[in-house]
């Protein structure tokens, strides 16, 4: 008898440790699983890419940029530029390069304010994204067979990344629907598009490629000339399937947005796509969080060499051609890092509040196993 009541006390001590073992689990995947790098490419925490200058003897393309640029990422400054400075407006980026305005004669003031912002490929990558996991721009040369061989990069690429998105194991969560491609053809101009990606305003004969997500965010890179495979691009996707919390390094948080403007029917489409509000303070507080810590992970020369380590498990060498322009413009990693929250994707709460949790649950199941022996002692 003596032994069949220790038994059943045994009995009910396992179980009252195993649903403590189970909360616990529970409340981890909860704590461990909100946010993709996708994510937070829709969040933006208020530092511009870009500044337009403007020259300060200029009012009237002063009073066309502070109408124009009011939802972009371009900030407007007046200078006095001198008389060794040519033109009345010009581009500049973190780095100080700087392009100059009008690329075209003959336009208006507010035309001119208009191309720092706006252009046919840009608002088809920002519709594209919303909805999209990435965007693929493929910038055509002159070279039409080089064209198409990067054109087969892309489908393989894509190809590569429905397969990890269906074996369910390899990504955080399902990617949705996957890229788009947005092609732009030799003559199609796009000369701030270009310049912002840090190539050179006139096409050459190779083409580029580049990857972005969230509000026309760059994932690496633009990958340039015959050095481009598949999986460069594969590369890239899968940094922006990642959780933003694993331990890598947050390059990707460093890259820049191309110039453009957020509306608010951006806005609401992407609250509408992604479930939450990626403006929200306590999002932008937990983004600011999730960033912070990156500080303390190590930094990588390449985002592109990693990712598929990240996600496969090995590493693959890639070849990329420099592209050729100035030192400056190969390094497209301009000012702070955006980013936002959405439910579903992955993130850690504070280490601090994990430690009470998971202290409050197992104070709870060891109070709940003395109780229990306490009542079975004769």
């Amino acid at each position: 008898m003596h032994t069949r009541r220790q038994a059943r006390r045994l009995i009910r001590i396992s179980t009252v440790l195993a649903l403590c073992a189970v909360t616990v689990s529970s409340a981890m995947a909860l704590l461990l699983c909100r946010y993709t790098v996708r994510d937070i490419g829709f969040v933006s925490l208020g530092e511009p890419n870009w500044i337009l200058v403007i020259d300060e003897n200029n009012s009237g393309l002063e009073s066309a940029g502070r109408v124009l640029l009011q939802d972009s990422n371009v900030d407007l400054e007046t200078r006095r530029l001198g008389q060794d400075v040519a033109g009345d407006a010009w581009l500049e980026d973190r780095d100080g390069r700087m392009l100059q305005l009008p690329l075209q004669p003959g336009l208006s003031d507010m035309q001119k304010i208009e191309s720092v912002v706006r252009s046919d490929a840009r608002t088809r990558i920002a519709d594209a994204a919303l909805d999209r996991f990435a965007v693929i721009l493929l910038l055509e040369g002159t070279d039409a067979k080089a064209n198409t061989r990067a054109r087969e990069a892309i489908d393989s690429a894509e190809a590569m990344l429905a397969e990890l998105d269906a074996d369910g194991t390899s990504l955080p969560r399902r990617i949705g629907k996957g890229p788009d491609q947005v092609i732009v053809p030799v003559d199609a101009g796009e000369s701030v598009l270009r310049w912002s990606l840090g190539l050179p305003i006139e096409p050459g004969r190779q083409p580029s490629i580049a990857v972005l997500y969230g509000r026309s965010k760059l994932a690496g890179r633009v990958l340039h000339g015959p050095g481009m495979t598949a999986g460069d691009i594969l590369d890239q996707l899968s940094v922006v399937g990642l959780s933003c919390e694993c331990e890598q390094a947050r390059d990707w948080a460093l890259r820049p947005s191309l110039p453009g403007t957020w509306t608010r029917s951006y806005h609401m489409s992407a609250v509408d796509q992604l479930g939450f509000d990626p403006s929200h303070p306590l999002v932008l507080a937990e983004v600011r969080r999730i960033l912070a810590r990156g500080n303390d992970a190590p930094v990588l020369t390449n985002p592109g060499d990693t990712s598929e380590d990240l996600v496969l498990g090995y590493s693959e060498s890639t070849v990329i051609e420099d592209i050729p322009v100035s030192p400056a413009a190969e390094r497209p990693e301009p000012i702070a890092p955006p980013a936002q929250r959405a439910p579903g994707s992955r993130s850690n709460e504070s280490l601090g509040w994990i430690s009470i949790l998971l202290g409050a649950i197992v104070a709870a199941g060891i109070a709940g196993a003395l109780v229990i022996l306490r009542r079975g002692r004769p």
